[in-house]
C-alpha cells in the first residue's frame, strides 16, 4: 500500500517484471490518485503475472479561525483570535491565541506533520467611536444664581452609558462632564452656562414715582425706598429679579 503525504494528491507506481522471459509487457511508470490498481505483466511468451496496490490519503487538513474578542474601544489593539488545526497529519504548527489586534482581517496557515497546509481568516471588528455631547438646557436667570442646568448625551462607543444625563443647580461657568461606555471607554464634552449681568438704578430718572417728583420702573415686583434730597422716593421693578441701588440723581 502507498500513501499519500497530503489528501488530494497524486503519486507515481512503477510497476516491472521479474523472471519469465523478456521482454515484457504492461510495465512502466504510472500517476494515480487514491484507489485501488491492478497491473498485469506479460513475458515473451504470453505467461503473465498480476499485481494489485491500494493508494490511500489521509483526511484533508482544515484550518480554523475564530474571534475570541473584539476591539473593545474604536482605535484600540486588543482584539484576539484563536487558530485550529484538524485533518491531516498531527501535530500541527501555526496554531494558537493571537492578541493584540486591531480592527481588520487576518489571516493565518497551519501546517501539519507532512507539510501540508492550509489557511483561514478571522476578521476583528471596534466599535464606533464613542462621542459625548453637552448641550445648555438653561441658563442662569438671576445674577448670582444656580439654576443653570445642562444635558449630556452619547452616541458610538458600546451602550449602556454612564455619566449621561440632565445635570442641574448649576452657577455660571465652564463644565466638563466625562462619558464612560460598556467596555469602559470614555469621551469628554463641556458646556458653559451664562449669566445676565447685574441689574441696577441710574438717574436722572424721567418718569413720576410716588413720593418723588420723578420716576423710574425697572424689572422685580419689590419696592425700594431712598432719601434724595430727604424725600422718600419708591422705586419699583416688574420682573422677578433682585436688584441693587445704585447714587442716582431725581431730575
Amino acid at each position: 500500500m502507498q500513501r499519500f503525504l497530503c489528501h488530494g494528491g497524486t503519486t507515481t507506481i512503477t510497476v516491472s517484471g521479474t523472471g519469465g522471459t523478456t521482454p515484457y509487457s504492461g510495465d512502466g511508470t504510472f500517476t494515480v490518485g487514491t484507489g485501488t490498481y491492478s497491473y498485469t505483466i506479460t513475458d515473451a511468451h504470453g505467461c503473465s503475472a498480476t499485481q494489485s496496490i491500494t493508494v490511500s490519503e489521509p483526511t484533508t487538513l482544515v484550518a480554523t479561525c475564530s474571534v475570541v474578542s473584539n476591539v473593545s474601544c474604536n482605535g484600540a489593539s486588543n482584539g484576539s483570535a484563536s487558530v485550529s488545526g484538524s485533518g491531516g497529519t498531527s501535530p500541527y504548527s501555526g496554531e494558537g491565541t493571537f492578541t493584540g489586534l486591531s480592527a481588520g482581517t487576518y489571516t493565518y496557515t497551519v501546517t501539519d506533520a507532512n507539510g501540508c497546509t492550509a489557511t483561514c481568516t478571522a476578521t476583528i471588528s471596534e466599535p464606533a467611536v464613542l462621542v459625548a455631547t453637552c448641550s445648555v438646557v438653561s441658563n442662569v436667570s438671576c445674577t448670582g444664581g444656580s439654576n443653570g442646568s445642562a444635558s449630556v448625551s452619547a452616541t458610538g462607543g458600546t451602550a449602556p452609558y454612564s455619566g449621561t444625563g440632565t445635570f442641574t443647580g448649576l452657577a455660571a461657568g465652564t463644565y466638563s462632564y466625562t462619558v464612560t461606555d460598556a467596555h469602559g471607554c470614555t469621551a469628554n464634552c463641556s458646556v458653559t452656562i451664562t449669566e445676565p449681568s447685574e441689574s441696577g438704578f441710574r438717574g436722572p430718572f424721567k418718569r413720576h414715582v410716588a413720593g418723588g417728583p420723578s420716576g423710574l420702573r425697572g424689572s422685580c415686583p419689590r419696592v425700594h425706598e431712598s432719601e434724595f434730597g430727604n424725600r422718600p422716593v419708591e422705586i419699583t421693578r416688574t420682573a422677578p429679579c433682585p436688584f441693587r441701588t445704585r447714587p442716582a440723581t431725581v431730575a
